[in-house]
């Protein structure tokens, strides 16, 4: 009895369910990112994203210096103010490049996201019962240059706000955009919540991490299951090529591929992007919020010029479900079970021994 009660506060200390009091909940707005993947020069030396690790490069990228192609991502970077015109969040307008923030190099390309842990200014868009909508208005100015962007490389991501947009979910990200229309994006999420007691137990035997908790050399500031294993990749990297892909994150004390070196990462794809990678080193999120999105085709709206896209996220209903984590074997109830089985033992095994014969042999009443 004792080693099955140590057992399971081990292997089985937490466990999880679902609760439905969502009277009182608050959950976070998932995370709106816009990525810019490849612009025209870098179309000429690669055959695609070259963060993909499938795209070999042209015979002429073999040529270019670490220097060059890092210019050449700099060219991704447009001003946030050249193509987003405005923001709104439940019909209240807000400043749109004061909410959007670069992210840091994912392997997807330029990037920026609001509403992410993985940003300085957090996650402070709630739903919850004293906010009665979550409706997301975002205006993108179709300039041009913006056009072209569009069609070369351009992505739209809803995310979890632990997620970020990554190798694995770059070609997922369809959600259409046309001039003078609006592409409504409907989804439903759910919360993970965790009671106090979980963070009390080790990370090893609850099986998840919580944002706060990073790795030893994390070269992000927030865990995450992508972030991880986007630290599993640039190491990888680092190991097989002695560089980074220029797409990526590239650590102190380590530098970017050149041209010939990307050879080398490409050849060392099987290696380096291998998904029991992340199954081995990297524990899911204890927190986040699984989103279902039903992306649908632009409609009409009615625009002061044709010279604006519309991005309507929209939630279909408050969250009526979450799960819960909770801790099933703490240290206290370890303590009773084996004291209690340690009382109940010792008591039938020291006891009996004088008290049995005692009542069969010495202390015998007369039957009447």
């Amino acid at each position: 009895m004792i080693e099955n009660v140590v057992r399971n506060y081990i292997q089985y200390p937490i466990a999880l369910t679902t609760e439905t009091t969502y009277l009182d909940w608050q959950t976070p707005f998932p995370t709106v990112a816009f990525c810019f993947t490849v612009t025209s020069p870098i179309k000429k030396l690669f055959k695609g994203n070259p963060g993909l690790f499938t795209n070999y490069p042209d015979s002429k990228s073999l040529r270019e210096s670490s220097e060059h192609l890092l210019s050449l991502y700099q060219t991704m970077r447009i001003p946030c103010e050249e193509f987003l015109a405005e923001c709104t969040w439940n019909n209240v307008k807000f400043d749109c490049c004061t909410e959007f923030k670069e992210l840091r190099k994912t392997g997807v390309g330029y990037c920026i996201a609001m509403n992410t842990f993985h940003s300085k200014l957090g996650v402070h868009f709630f739903v919850n019962r004293t906010v009665k909508y979550g409706d997301l208005v975002v205006d993108i100015l179709m300039s041009e240059k913006m056009k072209k962007q569009i069609y070369s490389g351009f992505t739209v991501h809803l995310l979890n706000n632990l997620k970020l947009p990554m190798l694995n979910n770059v070609d997922k990200a369809d959600i259409p955009i046309k001039s003078g229309k609006t592409t409504r994006v409907e989804f439903t999420m759910r919360d993970t919540f965790n009671e106090d007691g979980v963070k009390k137990i080790a990370i090893e035997h609850r099986g998840c991490r919580f944002p706060e908790e990073t790795r030893t050399n994390n070269l992000f500031n927030v865990y995450s299951s992508d972030s991880c294993y986007l630290e599993e990749i640039i190491e990888r990297m680092i190991k097989l090529c002695g560089c980074v892909n220029f797409y990526y994150f590239v650590p102190r004390g380590a530098r970017a591929c050149n041209g010939t070196e990307m050879l080398c990462i490409i050849e060392n794809e099987m290696n380096i992007d291998l998904q029991s990678l992340k199954n081995e080193g990297c524990l899911p999120d204890c927190e986040g919020t699984s989103l279902v999105v039903n992306h649908l085709e632009p409609s009409e709206y009615d625009s002061p010029s044709r010279m604006y896209g519309r991005l309507h996220f929209t939630l279909l209903s408050h969250p009526t479900m979450r799960y819960r984590r909770y801790v099933v074997n703490d240290l206290l109830d370890v303590i009773v079970s084996v004291g209690s089985a340690l009382g109940l033992f010792m008591g039938a095994s020291i006891l009996s021994i004088f008290e049995i014969p005692y009542w069969l042999f010495v202390r015998r009443d007369p039957i009447t």
